[in-house]
């Protein structure tokens, strides 16, 4: 049996306590804590407060629950992040595998962590302001782990209009600079169009429209050679 002999709030560790204990049989020290403030309350851990190994047990492990939340939670505090970007962070700082997985479920019930929500904010970011088209903005959203039926939906959810105008507008300023004959500049511009992720049909559009600016277009399915 242990007995808290002292509680000191962590210097460098915004709410994080320093527990201190000593055997209650006065035969020597018992072990020193590092506690998040939510187990202190829980558990009463103030001075005078008694505890045996299996309630030292408990603390510990609840404990390490909680620092992988408050962990989790203030990654998410810098910006929205998927559930899997959430799940390597934690792996990464070594979270025990268990407290990792149980803050993850926890921050996603709260609604810290939604997928969805993300994927539709974040494919209209990258449409609007990067000017990228669906098949990329879908193959980003994959790569930060957002599952493939959600990243598929947000980017059919982006206006087929507002892509194609996009598409267009990238297409009138890249258009002056290409060098080579009318094809080859029409392969340049559409190579260029499809890194971006734009689709097909999209590309085949812009292009004849930037080119028309220029030049007559000549009927040469440029696309199919």
């Amino acid at each position: 049996m242990y007995v808290v002999t002292a509680v000191e709030q962590e210097a460098k560790k915004r709410g994080f306590y320093r527990i201190c204990c000593k055997a209650a049989s006065g035969d020597g020290d018992g072990p020193e804590l590092s506690v998040h403030e939510d187990i202190l309350i829980r558990h009463k851990l103030f001075k005078g407060a008694a505890l045996d190994e299996a309630m030292l047990r408990i603390i510990m492990k609840e404990d390490g629950r909680q620092r992988a939340y408050a962990a989790g939670l203030a990654y998410l505090g810098y910006k929205p992040r998927t559930r899997k970007e959430l799940e390597r962070y934690l792996a990464r700082k070594s979270f025990d595998e268990e407290d990792a997985r149980l803050a993850v479920e926890r921050l996603e019930r709260e609604g810290y962590i939604d997928d969805r929500a993300y994927a539709q904010a974040f494919a209209h970011q990258r449409a609007v302001s990067h000017y990228k088209g669906s098949k990329l903005i879908r193959q980003e959203l994959l790569q930060r782990g957002i599952g493939r039926d959600t990243a598929d939906a947000a980017a059919r959810a982006l206006d087929p209009a507002s892509e194609l105008e996009t598409a267009a507008r990238l297409a009138r300023k890249k258009w002056p600079g290409l060098k080579g004959e009318y094809r080859e500049r029409c392969h340049k511009l559409a190579g260029f169009l499809l890194r971006r992720g734009f689709p097909h049909d999209v590309v085949r559009t812009a292009v004849r429209a930037a080119a028309e600016e220029e030049e007559t277009f000549n009927g040469v399915d440029w696309l199919d050679n």
